[in-house]
């Protein structure tokens, strides 16, 4: 049986295309290694890291 996950989860930015310099990538890395959750999940071996995307919003608005 096919779990039915909302579109917004799978692709939460949907037709969105952000665009980020290098040093804004390695800050968003940085930032992710620190603040995510490990998530089980089914069928996969090792935990997957895990943020929200207003987590993620959050960090974005209070870097601009």
């Amino acid at each position: 049986m096919k779990a039915n996950i909302p579109g917004n989860i799978i692709d939460p930015l949907g037709d969105k295309a952000p665009r980020f310099s290098e040093q804004h990538l390695n800050e968003i890395l940085e930032w992710f290694e620190e603040k995510s959750q490990p998530v089980s999940v089914p069928d996969i071996d090792e935990p997957l890291k895990f943020v929200n995307v207003d987590q993620l919003m959050q960090f974005l608005e209070e870097r601009s």
